[in-house]
């Protein structure tokens, strides 16, 4: 088999590829037909060449960036095992107070989506913890659905978009008084 290289609009093709992991718009931003996007997406994915193209340019990505599996696991580390406890106190009358920021470690801030001030008091939000323990899980394989060999390329990277897009866990401090925590977890106990 001869080894060829990518045309003009297969190459553009990786390079949008690469911002979205979406095949179809890819296809559609590299000049291919908005009517056949989808099914040349899926072509493109699936050609030797293509695949090697990408996977080198995720390689030199993640090179250039520093952006490794392990620190992408360390971080989502950071979020799954996030104690509230680092961030806020409360004594017996549930008047609750925030971490000062300088006092908060560098795993905890990272936990913290949001603090916000708001008409009621403080508000503060952190990451997606369960999405966070999931998205790890699946990396290590241990859910019996995941047990099929995965590109972690491609894998990881959808991991971190879906972790950004998934901030849940919500505490509202009205005037030092932790009102919620969404996520079913009620009132915190000391």
């Amino acid at each position: 088999m001869r080894n060829r290289t990518l045309t003009v609009r297969q190459a553009a093709f990786a390079r949008e590829y690469l911002i979205d992991l979406n095949a179809t718009q890819a296809a559609i931003r590299a000049g291919y037909s908005v009517r056949t996007a989808y099914s040349q997406g899926q072509r493109l994915l699936k050609n030797v060449e293509m695949a090697a193209a990408i996977n080198s340019a995720m390689t030199d990505r993640a090179a250039r960036t520093e952006i490794t599996q392990d620190r992408v696991l360390q971080e989502l580390a950071r979020i799954a095992f996030a104690n509230l406890c680092d961030a806020v106190t409360w004594n017996s009358e549930q008047i609750v107070r925030l971490v000062n920021s300088e006092e908060l470690g560098d795993d905890t801030a990272a936990a913290i989506a949001e603090v916000a001030k708001t008409r009621e008091g403080m508000r503060i939000r952190m990451h997606d913890k369960v999405g966070a323990l999931i998205q790890i899980g699946r990396h290590l394989g241990m859910f019996e659905k995941d047990k099929s060999p995965i590109d972690v390329h491609v894998s990881l990277e959808q991991m971190v978009l879906q972790a950004i897009k998934r901030e849940s866990r919500t505490a509202s401090l009205i005037e030092g008084t932790l009102v919620a925590i969404e996520d079913g977890g009620g009132s915190p106990t000391p």
